[in-house]
């Protein structure tokens, strides 16, 4: 009898689960939403002078190591540096991603039934094991799939880490986050109930809301 129950919830779990590239789709229309709403809210907000100066700053600085003008060692130091003033001139961009991303992915998901705009128009949905989801479980899921964890690291470094670390930390911090979403895609494909890691840890999944 047992069996057959697993079987029945197997069979069950391969026939909802949401497609790779419902996923992936929703995923992208709801990151650059995001983007765009934060960008248009802060643009006005924003020193495009000094804006404008770095990122000239960065032209010379790509044209000075194609020519060779730079040790490779100059090159990371003096970027390193650019991108450090780069990130605290847009640090009123970085608050309001940040800010964004928590109202949407978390508060707006949780209280929509498990739904984005991109979930909504993908047809999907989250789903809790327990059957209600929950605040703590958006919050942990959204930190890990949604990049709220790792703009919140860059974020902390920029203000409290020393400027010549800065951007090795970012490195660090993204190379294991890419490394997640990679490993997440594999079990997304090939686990029958579509399971990234996110959705492991915090007993859901994400189901097709035919």
């Amino acid at each position: 009898m047992n069996e057959e129950s697993d079987k029945k919830d197997i069979d069950e779990d391969k026939s909802r689960k949401a497609l790779f590239v419902q996923r992936l789709c929703a995923f992208i229309f709801d990151m650059l939403l995001v983007s765009l709403v934060a960008s248009f809210i802060t643009t006005p907000f924003l020193n495009s002078d000094k804006i404008h100066e770095l990122e000239k700053k960065e032209q010379e600085l790509i044209i000075n190591i194609q020519s060779n003008d730079f040790k490779n060692s100059s090159f990371f130091l003096e970027y390193s540096d650019f991108f450090y003033q780069y990130s605290r001139s847009m640090g009123i961009v970085s608050i309001a991603n940040i800010l964004f991303k928590v109202l949407y992915f978390i508060v707006y998901q949780i209280y929509n039934n498990g739904q984005t705009i991109g979930k909504k128009i993908m047809k999907i949905k989250i789903v809790s094991d327990s059957g209600e989801l929950l605040m703590n479980q958006m919050i942990l899921r959204s930190m890990l799939n949604n990049f709220i964890f790792v703009d919140l690291s860059t974020f902390i470094f920029m203000l409290f880490s020393p400027k010549k670390y800065y951007m090795s930390l970012i490195g660090i911090v993204y190379f294991a986050h890419y490394l997640l979403l990679l490993v997440s895609i594999f079990m997304l494909i090939y686990r029958k109930d579509g399971r990234t890691i996110a959705d492991r840890f915090v007993y859901t999944k994400v189901i097709r809301n035919n």
